[in-house]
């Protein structure tokens, strides 16, 4: 199983080392704020504010209504709900390290730990991994454990952390520090590198799925972009279709917040699905196997769509928000919303998501985060039981953040929680 060889592509290498140093150099400029370009104006964010538990605030947007051609919306009363008891929550991780980025599946549970490098301490000052992942001051182990219990396993360990870990079927996957994605086989322990082909480069860690390794990359010889299919016996990549993602609200590169940012698409039904901002950030486009393009899978001229996920029922989960008015990270009402062919539902119950990240589906429901009531709290809604409303997951003692991604599978919820003073991944079990 040599999925790649590891003699390196002479121009690659030169093309990556001077991508990543422009990137830098634009993190060094926006430091403070970034301003990103949005569906009407322009967006400023703060970073700073993204993982921590601030409350973002902002008006109500307007019900949608069909009388202009867009979706008719199906709303709902706004829902209060106290928080469920933290004896029902448990968290896994060291408490002496920043634990961040977790990834579920079934019981498998995958995350980044910070340590500080000793040889690489200013004196006088104490270490602080998580405010540069990619300076190399720490080392970052890439640990796996089963949430039902049993000891932890220390798959890697980088110098950089970039994105997060993925897991899935039975592999867990992440980038290294030269760009090359480590995939390893939970049972039997082996070890392997991927590296992309001439003149493509990874974006995010690829999603392992249906026998192989999805990813979104980016050719600088052709200017092109799509989603890259690597078989994982052979290592032969091929394109299955030209995307252009939109990632306006991926979180600030260069920060933390850029190792925690979601997967731009999802894959279910044996395709992928993502919002498509090369043409118009009104399009969600899908694209199933054995199609040569991808089609449109839903849009609408009054809204803006931020995320989108397929389910294997050819429903679809959206988040947008109504581009009249604009969006910006204290100004902004998103919604998720369920399409489903005939008619559009939105799932919130009047709650105010975050603008960060996609949501998350499994086991029968989709999660977000929302802070309806001031601090950032975990919902879900069951997609086969409609009726029951929204439900919030997270206790009133959970302390959670914009861009704190969520993890989920049909039994456990898994995400970062800062409330014992430093990030530590905290898991619950779902009933059923």
């Amino acid at each position: 199983l040599d999925m790649a060889p590891m003699s390196g592509d002479d121009a690659a290498t030169v093309m990556r080392a001077w991508s990543f140093g422009c990137l830098c150099l634009l993190v060094t400029l926006s430091c403070d704020t970034s301003t990103e370009s949005g569906g009407t104006g322009d967006v400023t964010v703060s970073p700073d504010s993204l993982l921590g538990d601030d409350t973002e605030g902002g008006a109500d947007g307007p019900d949608a209504t069909s009388s202009d051609g867009s979706e008719e919306v199906t709303e709902e009363p706004d829902i209060h709900v106290e928080g469920p008891p933290a004896s029902l929550e448990t968290a896994l991780t060291d408490p002496t390290r920043d634990s961040i980025c977790p990834d579920l599946d079934g019981e498998d549970l995958v995350w980044y730990e910070a340590k500080p490098i000793p040889a690489m301490r200013v004196e006088g000052q104490e270490t602080d991994c998580l405010a540069c992942p990619g300076c190399g001051q720490c080392e970052w182990n890439l640990r796996h454990k089963r949430v039902s219990g049993g000891a932890e396993t220390l798959i890697a360990v980088e110098q950089y952390a970039q994105t997060a870990p993925q897991v899935g079927d039975g592999l867990v996957t992440w980038l290294h520090s030269d760009g090359t994605a480590g995939v390893f086989e939970l049972e039997t322990g082996a070890l392997h590198t991927v590296k992309a082909p001439t003149n493509s480069y990874f974006n995010w860690a690829p999603t392992p799925s249906q026998g192989a390794l999805w990813w979104y990359g980016y050719n600088y010889v052709t200017g092109g972009s799509g989603i890259h299919v690597t078989d994982i016996d052979s290592g032969a990549t091929e394109m299955k279709v030209q995307a252009n993602i939109y990632e306006n609200w991926s979180t600030p590169n260069g920060t933390l917040n850029s190792v925690t940012r979601s997967q731009p698409f999802s894959l279910a039904g044996g395709g992928a699905t993502w919002t498509d901002w090369g043409n118009s950030s009104q399009l969600v486009r899908r694209w199933s196997a054995g199609s040569s393009a991808a089609e449109i899978a839903w849009e609408d001229p009054t809204r803006d769509f931020t995320a989108a996920v397929g389910l294997d029922d050819g429903r679809l989960i959206t988040k947008s928000y109504d581009r009249a008015l604009g969006c910006s990270e204290m100004a902004c009402q998103p919604e998720i919303r369920l399409h489903d062919g005939k008619s559009v539902k939105e799932l919130t119950g009047k709650g105010h998501p975050t603008l960060y990240g996609r949501p998350v589906v499994a086991g029968g429901r989709v999660f977000w985060l929302d802070f309806r009531d001031g601090p950032y709290a975990i919902w879900s809604r069951r997609l086969d039981d409609l009726a029951t409303g929204p439900e919030r997951l997270s206790s009133e003692e959970a302390v959670l953040g914009a861009a704190a991604p969520v993890a989920a599978s049909e039994s456990h919820l898994a995400w970062m929680d800062r409330r014992d003073g430093i990030w530590r991944i905290y898991v619950k079990a779902l009933a059923r």
